[in-house]
């Protein structure tokens, strides 16, 4: 088989696999609720890709390229932390290595809503409290609809209001978002590992 057709299948195999794998990885526990792996797809990706540059890069700016890698990987890192633990009548929600946790009680919770951050430019869920206060949880929790189902019976008073087609308008591009950007860098620092390791190009 030709050179040049190896340094271009291995690679997208390779990202393929990568990519269903993290979409199949579940974390959650029996009262813990994890960010689905998946949404760390393009940002891992990302880094692979960069980190297959290290070789090639200028002895003189290598250590600030490493610095930068360091930078993502930390951010990486960070956003596996985040969790909501349910516990005794209680949310325990951790959004960062370096914020402490927020306790809120479930029953003070008055509605649920879906709504776009702009901020982080996702699909988040907009959890209001019987005092007017609100904050704001991510939409990619893994098994979401267990989760509620858990608040529901906590506080039954809970009122959930769903806006189908702009949930499922985003859900797309966000699915979207999380296999081709993922594919696409897999695949390049895939190419690069082949090309200037395997190959010695």
């Amino acid at each position: 088989m030709p050179k040049c057709i190896i340094e271009m299948i291995i690679p997208l195999i390779t990202a393929i696999i990568l990519t269903l794998v993290g979409f199949n990885i579940r974390r959650n526990k029996k009262d813990t609720y994890y960010l689905k792996l998946s949404q760390f797809n393009p940002g891992i990706a990302v880094l692979f890709s960069l980190a297959t540059l290290i070789p090639a890069w200028p002895k003189e700016g290598k250590y600030i390229f490493l610095l930068f890698l360091g930078f993502i990987f930390f951010l990486t890192i960070d956003s596996l932390v985040i969790c909501i633990k349910i516990k005794h009548g209680v949310l325990i929600i951790k959004k960062s290595i370096l914020t402490h946790s927020l306790y809120v009680d479930i029953k003070n919770i008055v509605s649920i809503q879906p709504v776009f951050n702009f901020a982080t430019e996702n699909l988040c869920y907009k959890i209001v409290m019987f005092d007017n206060n609100y904050f704001l949880i991510e939409s990619g929790i893994e098994d979401i609809d267990t989760f509620f189902r858990r608040l529901k019976k906590t506080n039954n008073e809970i009122v959930f209001s769903e806006q189908k087609h702009t949930r499922s308008a985003i859900h797309i591009i966000d699915l979207i978002i999380k296999i081709i950007i993922p594919i696409s860098f897999y695949t390049v620092g895939g190419k690069y590992l082949l090309n200037h390791i395997l190959f010695n190009k």
